[in-house]
């Protein structure tokens, strides 16, 4: 059960404090606090590009900042790619994923995520 829950900062990063209790906040449960930090990179601003899109063989992830890491998830949200990274440009092959639509998060070094949509053929 949440018991508190507190947001600061401003949209470009906030910092969410959950504090909850395992009894539903009686005194004499465990207290735990969860800190959730969210950097955004915000789209207008960022060179991240997706191409080809559609694919059907490769997708190639540019950035003008390092790439951290990239997962590509389906529409349900299973994981069907995850891969650390220290460069600008990647490319991932999706020649094994079935034809739909897949969501691409971008991590970068600086903690900033980025989601993209892709289609594969």
């Amino acid at each position: 059960m949440t018991d508190h829950i507190t947001r600061t900062g401003d949209p470009s990063y906030w910092e969410d404090k959950i504090i909850y209790s395992d009894k539903g906040g009686i005194p004499c449960g465990n207290l735990y606090q969860l800190t959730l930090d969210v950097k955004s990179l915000d789209p207008g601003n960022s060179s991240l590009s997706l191409y080809p899109n559609p694919a059907s063989n490769t997708l190639t992830i540019t950035s003008s900042d390092e790439i951290a890491n990239i997962t590509i998830t389906n529409l349900v949200g299973q994981v069907v790619y995850c891969h650390e990274y220290n460069e600008e440009k990647v490319q991932v092959s999706v020649e094994g994923l079935a034809a739909g639509v897949y969501f691409v998060r971008v991590g970068g070094k600086d903690g900033s995520v980025l989601i993209k949509k892709f289609i594969k053929e």
